[in-house]
């Protein structure tokens, strides 16, 4: 059964990577307008793009030495600022869609591995000078 749910997972960021021929144009990668780094800000025409700008001013207001709990409340706005996107040409948000729904939930877990497999840190710790 689990499984199923890593194949899942995995066919949903296949989808949504495909899922982006009729967005927008898309910022590239480091750009100041790609807000959903190394994802699509708009897939399949949901506008994803003001949570992930909205998930990064968060994690930019915290200090760098905020711990994992402040990261985890920035995590969790996100996936509500997920719910309540709306779609570039269909009527309604985010959450009445149950496809946008597993789109955000993909989106949110994501983000949410990532913060648990740092640790919560914000940035990446300095590389230490080597001595000798």
């Amino acid at each position: 059964m689990r499984r199923l749910s890593i194949l899942a997972a995995l066919a949903a960021v296949l989808v949504v990577s495909a899922g982006t021929r009729a967005a927008p144009a898309q910022a590239a990668e480091g750009d100041p307008g790609d807000f959903c780094s190394y994802s699509p800000d708009y897939p399949f025409g949901w506008n994803f793009n003001g949570a992930c700008r909205g998930h990064d001013e968060c994690l930019d207001r915290l200090p760098a030495d905020a711990r994992l709990p402040d990261r985890l409340r920035c995590d969790d706005a996100f996936h509500g600022a997920l719910l309540h996107a709306s779609h570039l040409s269909l009527p309604g948000l985010c959450e009445d869609s149950a496809f946008c729904r597993l789109l955000a939930t993909v989106y949110y877990r994501v983000v949410r591995t990532v913060t648990l497999l740092t640790g919560g840190a914000v940035d990446a710790p300095a590389p230490r000078a080597s001595s000798g």
